[in-house]
């Protein structure tokens, strides 16, 4: 088979939208959030993905007579971010029989039932006839968010394999140069070598460790108990080491030297002087509040001191030096707003 051409770089930076997130009776698709995308576009972003619940067009689980006037949410999607150069990724967060969060709300089981197996190849075909020609530099298609690991729901990398080998030849029966997303099992973290042939992007997270990741995350059961703690900066101690955020199908990289130094009053003081950063536009100019970030309890005002050295004050409930990194790449996202 001729490999796609997927017009994807190897690298895209964006987010995570919820306009058809989670459904419920009274909650209608939003439209697309058009200064966030102006806000993208302004500063070097381009990539969006929308995780979606088929139960906006699936009522009663009969998948295979979606309401199809409901993706036409997907049409003026599609419009606004082409419109700005910005890839856009349709994918499924809750697919016919599973969904990571709430998984017992599914009637049928889409890793052991033959209908809901059916009814999720048949809609990613709809999907592939209503956007054939487009072009794949605009539009990729993420099969299932994070399917889960092996044992739970009867889930096995062979039913896995099977699964998305029969989606993505439906999918490209009809539109041979789509590109497609296939999500890390476990959660997203664990890769699939069983599918490296398919000529499919593959999608990890960045989740490990999860008690820092999802600390306080109450749909995460293994937060439950999970307590901060106090720890003072000690002068002089410093620590070197290569600063990753992962995206949906990319990572944001910096390479920082994060130094503490002593303090005058309660809070710490981290001055993190980058030595390389990805697509940089300079650190802001204006004080901002940190929230809770990585599962640490911060709160401050971070100062720019100039394009190499910027000044983080810092009051820290948690593990400050497993937090520097993850504050580290806080200063690298920030440097692109």
């Amino acid at each position: 088979m001729t490999p796609v051409d997927l017009a994807f770089p190897t690298q895209r930076y964006g987010f995570n939208f919820q306009w058809m997130y989670s459904w419920r009776p009274d909650v209608q698709p939003l439209s697309a959030d058009l200064p966030a995308l102006d806000f993208m576009a302004k500063h070097g972003f381009d990539f969006v993905r929308i995780a979606n619940d088929y139960r906006f067009w699936t009522r009663d689980f009969d998948y295979l007579n979606p309401i199809e006037s409901v993706w036409e949410n997907f049409d003026g999607y599609l419009e606004a971010t082409r419109s700005r150069g910005l890839h856009l990724s349709l994918n499924f967060h809750r697919a016919p029989g599973y969904c990571i969060n709430a998984n017992h709300l599914e009637r049928d089981n889409l890793w052991t039932d033959e209908i809901a197996q059916d009814g999720f190849v048949y809609q990613w075909e709809c999907m592939a006839r209503r956007y054939k020609g487009v072009r794949s530099a605009d539009l990729s298609f993420d099969l299932v968010n994070e399917p889960p690991d092996v044992g739970q729901f009867g889930f096995t990398r062979n039913v896995h394999q099977k699964v998305i080998r029969r989606t993505v030849a439906a999918i490209r029966a009809i539109d041979p140069n789509r590109a497609i997303v296939i999500d890390g099992l476990a959660g997203g973290h664990l890769s699939m070598p069983e599918l490296a042939d398919l000529d499919v992007v593959h999608s990890g997270r960045g989740y490990q460790p999860m008690p820092i990741s999802h600390f306080e995350a109450g749909w995460w059961s293994g937060s439950a108990g999970l307590q901060p703690r106090s720890i003072r900066a000690r002068p002089g101690m410093e620590r070197s080491g290569i600063v990753k955020l992962s995206t949906t199908s990319t990572s944001l990289g910096a390479t920082c030297r994060p130094m503490v130094s002593k303090s005058t009053s309660a809070s710490s003081v981290a001055t993190i002087r980058p030595r390389t950063t990805s697509r940089s536009a300079g650190f802001p100019t204006s004080s901002q509040s940190l929230a809770s970030l990585a599962g640490v309890s911060v709160s401050g005002t971070l100062r720019a001191r100039s394009a190499s050295s910027t000044t983080v004050d810092l009051e820290l409930s948690g593990s400050p030096w497993t937090a520097l990194p993850s504050i580290a790449t806080f200063l690298s996202l920030q440097s692109r707003r």
